[in-house]
């Protein structure tokens, strides 16, 4: 039963990030849609073989700067100690490995914020 309800709520997730966020304004409004590109997950693997499950807040010649979903903290890493950087990481690799509950706080958390009515 628990694996039927993880491939459910990983269907949901996978059906509610994946597309881009639509914003169409007040209804009584003729305003076109637009699209927001949401941040994808990535994977960094360092040399000390350490997983870091997140998103890329900051990429410099220097260093990198990735948010660390498990932490729930900003990880600050020089690029001789990154070993390998997964652009490709999926939704669904990303909520099995850090949880449903982390991975949704984290999408709710970017998406943007509705244009105000009134």
């Amino acid at each position: 039963m628990w694996r039927s309800l993880r491939l459910v709520g990983l269907a949901l997730v996978s059906a509610l990030f994946s597309a881009p966020v639509l914003f169409a304004g007040p209804p009584d409004e003729a305003v076109a849609a637009e699209a927001i590109e949401l941040p994808k997950p990535v994977k960094v693997l360092t040399i000390k073989a350490q997983t870091i499950i997140g998103e890329v807040i900051e990429e410099t010649d220097d260093r990198l700067v990735v948010f660390d979903l498990m932490a729930g903290e900003e990880a600050v890493l020089d690029w001789d100690e990154v070993a390998a950087v997964d652009r490709t990481y999926s939704d669904a690799e990303a909520v099995l490995r850090v949880g449903l509950d982390m991975y949704v706080a984290w999408r709710v958390g970017r998406l943007p914020r509705p244009p105000s009515v009134g």
